[in-house]
């Protein structure tokens, strides 16, 4: 029997009101003559203010849950983006094989970060994981392939690492046609000048 019956008879007998022969037949909890108007409106009463005790309570369970998961989502990103500053501390001061572990923790906090894919590809090429470096930055690629910054870097990688000048060039120019008033990614590139920019 549920708990609030047992509290409902409970309460039912301390206040003196006598219950007569209550059927739980569905769809009728109540048979027509079995009880008095009075003792059905106590019912009534009784229920309805169940209900309205336990409406604040899953309210506030509801407002406890929205509230982890927005500090939840507020940490991830915060995190991850500590992580990958500290893999760039560690890669300065020598320590690669850490920094490489603290990128991959970086990247599987925020699998959707690139910035965590570029610190994660540089740590990978520093200790010659370049197959590794170039499916990650090829990964940010596929990831964003909008994002001109990702084709920028993928290309830096195969000029000065990999020895890929074509692709290199191939993706400097997909990346310049993504930002196209960039002149520093242009030169950087080694593509002339857009004829008629000003910026």
């Amino acid at each position: 029997m549920p708990l609030f019956w047992n509290d409902f008879w409970q309460d039912m007998a301390i206040n003196g009101i006598k219950i007569k022969n209550f059927s739980l037949r569905e769809g009728n909890p109540l048979e027509p003559g079995s009880t008095t108007a009075a003792e059905n409106e106590t019912r009534r009463t009784y229920l309805r203010q169940q209900r309205q005790r336990r409406s604040p309570r899953t309210v506030q369970i509801i407002i406890s849950i929205v509230a982890a998961v927005a500090v939840i989502l507020a940490f991830i990103p915060w995190y991850a983006s500590y992580l990958r500053d500290k893999s760039l501390r560690q890669a300065e001061q020598g320590y690669q094989i850490d920094a490489l572990h603290t990128a991959e923790s970086a990247a599987s906090w925020n699998p959707l970060s690139i910035e965590g894919m570029f610190v994660l590809a540089g740590a990978q090429q520093r200790i010659g994981y370049a197959d590794e470096a170039r499916k990650t930055l090829q990964k940010a690629v596929r990831m964003e392939p909008l994002n001109y910054a990702a084709w920028e870097q993928l290309a830096i990688y195969e000029r000065d690492y990999w020895n890929m000048p074509a692709q290199a060039h191939r993706d400097f120019v997909k990346a310049s046609s993504l930002n196209p008033y960039d002149k520093e990614l242009r030169q950087e590139g080694g593509l002339p000048p857009l004829a008629g920019a000003n910026h």
